[in-house]
């Protein structure tokens, strides 16, 4: 998992979390490291989202210059 990033500490232990839960919570994480292997393969897999769409925060705060969606499977 090194090659995962997380926004907070909070949210990298949530995400851990999701490892001793019931079988949906190990489902999503299986999910989000199937997606993060996508994502090294091919950083633009998914969908982009137009810029007039962004969360006026996204950019403030995390300071993006790009934002695309990613779709998890039964989400």
């Amino acid at each position: 998992m090194n090659n995962i990033s997380f926004v907070s500490k909070e949210l990298q232990k949530e995400f851990e979390q999701l490892k001793e839960g019931d079988r949906e919570r190990k489902k999503t994480h299986k999910y989000i490291l199937r997606a993060t292997k996508d994502l090294i393969k091919d950083p633009i897999a998914g969908n982009k989202i137009p810029k007039k769409l962004w969360p006026r925060n996204y950019i403030n705060i995390h300071k993006v210059n790009n934002l695309w969606q990613y779709d998890l499977p039964n989400s």
